[in-house]
């Protein structure tokens, strides 16, 4: 808990409770930001990817969860693609929380997302076990049906970082011995 709250400069000091609702916050905070950044940086193909999956998701609401999306969002036409388009509009995430609480995670190809905002997290730690990095990208990559989709070239850097982290480590236990 200490390893990742040095990430988002948590206090050591504090209570494991509090320390870890910090960090979830914080956590939480970074992946919206980082699905903000996905929408406004869409591709046209992107946008046909994601619009069936906002379709379905919009297909499963409510008609009264329909209506407070509606209402917030003021989409040209209720479907995926409008309100997708009207998400990549916003400057907060303030309607993006909506649609999130409204129609859930699901809404949206949030694997990637995930994956890219574990991988910023991990980059803050100084000194992860690589066995411990290693575990959190397997999990992230069992995590993703398709194996063959452009979200497996992020998993595939990410798996690059760890012979990289090796290198740094290995490069910084020898200088630390040399300095001795």
């Amino acid at each position: 808990m200490d390893t990742a709250g040095s990430g988002y400069t948590v206090n050591q000091y504090m209570a494991p409770a509090h320390k870890m609702r910090i960090i979830a916050d914080k956590y939480n905070d970074t992946f919206m930001d980082n699905l903000m950044q996905s929408l406004k940086n869409m591709t046209p193909d992107q946008l046909k990817e994601w619009s069936p999956i906002m379709d379905k998701a919009i297909g499963m609401a409510d008609i009264e969860t329909k209506r407070i999306v509606h209402k917030e969002l003021m989409p040209a036409v209720f479907n995926g693609m409008g309100v997708l388009k009207c998400l990549r509009k916003q400057k907060t995430p303030m309607q993006l929380k909506l649609v999130i609480d409204c129609f859930g995670i699901e809404a949206f190809d949030y694997k990637t997302i995930e994956i890219k905002t574990m991988y910023q997290a991990l980059r803050h730690f100084n000194r992860i076990s690589v066995f411990q990095l290693a575990r959190l990208i397997s999990v992230a990559v069992k995590s993703i049906t398709d194996l063959y989709t452009p979200q497996m070239s992020l998993c595939h850097h990410m798996l690059l970082t760890v012979t990289e982290l090796r290198q740094m480590m290995r490069r910084r236990s020898i200088r630390h011995l040399q300095s001795r």
